[in-house]
């Protein structure tokens, strides 16, 4: 029997979800947090995609972490837009004063 612990997946997720997960990745609160380090680089704001690209986490849900910082209120939509790596209009994200002050508290 296979047993797959420390993973990103759900418990409801099914086997191969929960071995696919690299631990190098790091967790869940971990990749919010590299990604709102690149959002705090850039004032102009980032696309999720960007974000991902300077956090080294464009192999993983970086869609999902970007949506975690902005359901907690860390980073939101500007009214920019750019052309994105697929050629689409992709929306661009600036980071909040909750987000940097959150940022203070994490090492």
């Amino acid at each position: 029997m296979i047993t797959a612990t420390k993973t990103r997946a759900r418990t409801t997720d099914p086997i191969t979800s929960k071995l696919a997960g690299d631990p190098a990745l790091g967790s869940k609160d971990s990749q919010k947090a590299n990604m709102l380090r690149a959002f705090a680089q850039v004032r102009a704001g980032l696309t999720d995609e960007e974000a991902a690209a300077r956090a080294g986490l464009l192999t993983v849900g970086f869609w999902k972490r970007a949506a975690d910082l902005r359901n907690d209120g860390f980073i939101e939509w500007s009214p920019k837009y750019r052309v994105g790596s697929q050629g689409r209009l992709v929306g661009v994200s600036q980071i909040t004063q909750a987000g940097r002050t959150a940022l203070k508290g994490i090492k």
